[in-house]
């Protein structure tokens, strides 16, 4: 049992799956969830639990292939538990990676949602029912790596802390939210941050779509977006306080609720600037003319549309 548990511990098992051919897919790995590729189509999702320390992976695609390094081994070759002694007992004593690939430890929630989220399958179109939002400025959220549109039509967002995804939220087509079990407070960013001259601090992903489409669709690498899901708790805290000291150049635009929870949201960002580097200068906020971004879009939509008809009206009256 000892030697077991050398294996599941002392064996980073991103580095050895790269011998059977696994490589790791860089754009849609996370900090401390690895995401691994074969030729083959097969998928793997690699993390370290913090509880005992060993390394354990999932299949997105398979719900039977999961485990630990043994698990792994035994689901490809299918040896005994002596032969695979064997094999690992040689690799513990001579490592021969193809890649370095560092593994953080995290909670089994957090390699859960990183699981979930993996195994979202996705399928383009049009959504626009419930939230007035164009299909054009959806399918610019799909291209971000944090936004899924999934066979049910639904939107998932994926949030995030300073390890990397920890929650996923849904958004269906009749407005409802729901946080997938086991998500843990986080952010929803999206950008190049080092690039940024700006990062833009929204309350929710639908307010960031909202805005986008009202600035006549603004989406480029200049811009960095980041939203609280609704308020700043310690989580949420550590996250901005890291983006806003990575670039400490950028200006920040706190595009937040016009109600009292943007205004608290609003004094939090002042106190994390502070602490960062007091430069509260480079901050200025943008308030809705309604409560919200999204009722902004509905508003301007209803105004236009009741333009529309009434030249339709005079139209038809000559």
């Amino acid at each position: 049992m000892q030697e077991l548990n050398r294996f599941k511990t002392q064996i980073n098992l991103a580095e050895f799956a790269t011998a059977f051919g696994y490589y790791k897919d860089k754009e849609k790995s996370s900090v401390n969830a690895p995401v691994m590729r074969h030729e083959n189509g097969d998928k793997i999702i690699i993390g370290r639990d913090r509880a005992d320390n060993h390394y354990i992976y999932f299949n997105p695609n398979n719900d039977s292939d999961n485990g630990t390094i043994i698990d792994f081994v035994k689901n490809r070759t299918g040896e005994t538990l002596g032969y695979i002694r064997k094999r690992l007992r040689s690799w513990l004593h001579n490592p021969q990676p193809q890649e370095n690939i560092p593994v953080k430890t995290s909670s089994k929630d957090a390699l859960r949602i990183a699981n979930i989220w993996s195994a979202i399958k996705e399928e383009r179109g049009a959504f626009d029912k419930h939230w007035g939002v164009y299909h054009t400025t959806l399918d610019k959220l799909q291209k971000m790596r944090n936004v899924k549109r999934g066979e049910d039509g639904s939107y998932y967002f994926a949030l995030s802390n300073t390890q990397g995804i920890c929650g996923i939220e849904k958004r269906t087509g009749a407005g409802e939210k729901h946080i997938i079990s086991g998500s843990e407070k986080g952010v929803f960013v999206d950008g190049e941050l080092k690039e940024a001259r700006e990062i833009v601090i929204f309350e929710s992903p639908v307010d960031m779509a909202s805005y986008i489409e009202l600035n006549d669709q603004i989406y480029d690498t200049d811009r960095y977006y980041a939203c609280t899901m609704g308020s700043i708790g310690e989580s949420t805290e550590k996250s901005l306080e890291a983006i806003f000291d990575y670039n400490k150049e950028a200006k920040i635009i706190i595009a937040v609720d016009n109600d009292a929870g943007g205004d608290q949201i609003t004094e939090k960002i002042a106190t994390i600037l502070s602490r960062v580097d007091g430069k509260l200068d480079r901050a200025e906020r943008q308030v809705p003319q309604t409560k919200d971004w999204n009722d902004d879009l509905k508003a301007e939509k209803h105004e236009r549309e009741q333009r529309h008809t009434q030249t339709r009206s005079r139209g038809m009256g000559r």
